[in-house]
């Protein structure tokens, strides 16, 4: 066999690898549509992984939201700091003018004042006591939770009558019954017609006239006219 020339096989060598090539330009594109397909597949697994956060997330909220809803006992309206209803509101406010009718007769009894004035402030003391009681008495069984706590203008009032003596602390008494019991009586003719509970609107029925009276002896007593006795 006839050996050809050194740079005769350099050449066909040449020839061959062009021919045969390692990696083709498919492969070439094929590996970069790999690579971009992973770049993708990376990014969109980030962008699913920031998606499914979120989601989760507002879903987690909205679960918060309703379970705080859905799972909060009902408010018993007689319970301690929430809404009062207006049975036990009707008792409260009933009970504080009691107890402050109670607490500036008293007062005047203290000063040892005219026979008048001592049935007047005697009468109040009893009724209103009485009145109390029973009241007491029936929110103790309907299981309401009440008070007698006076308000800022009773408290002022009671403050006032203590510094005063005489006349002007008779002034101060007359026109604080008169005030309170018209408050009073417009009180216990709302709860006589409208109350929820029948025990609460018997009372109030009950005890109108009592009240009624009280207000046109506060009226006579401020007047100057002779009040009668009870």
């Amino acid at each position: 066999m006839k050996k050809l020339p050194l740079y005769t096989l350099f050449a066909l060598s040449l020839l061959g690898a062009c021919s045969n090539p390692t990696t083709s330009a498919d492969d070439t594109n094929k590996t970069a549509a790999g690579s971009q397909q992973d770049l993708a597949g990376g990014s969109g697994a980030q962008s699913d992984s920031t998606s499914a956060t979120n989601v989760t997330g507002a879903a987690g909220e909205r679960a918060t939201d309703v379970s705080g809803v859905d799972e909060r006992p009902a408010e018993d309206p007689n319970a301690p700091g929430a809404a009062v209803t207006p049975d036990a509101n009707f008792i409260n406010s009933a009970l504080a003018d009691g107890t402050f009718e109670i607490q500036i007769s008293q007062r005047i009894l203290a000063e040892k004042p005219s026979a008048e004035l001592k049935n007047f402030a005697d009468a109040m003391i009893r009724d209103h006591t009485k009145v109390g009681n029973e009241l007491r008495e029936i929110a103790k069984v309907q299981k309401m939770n009440i008070t007698d706590r006076l308000n800022r203008e009773q408290t002022g009032l009671l403050g006032r009558a203590e510094k005063l003596t005489g006349k002007p602390l008779h002034d101060l008494y007359a026109t604080s019954v008169v005030k309170g019991h018209e408050t009073a009586v417009t009180l216990f003719r709302t709860a006589a017609q409208s109350s929820d509970r029948a025990e609460l609107k018997a009372f109030a029925t009950k005890t109108l006239p009592t009240l009624e009276m009280h207000l046109k002896m506060a009226r006579d007593l401020q007047a100057g006219r002779p009040v009668m006795k009870m």
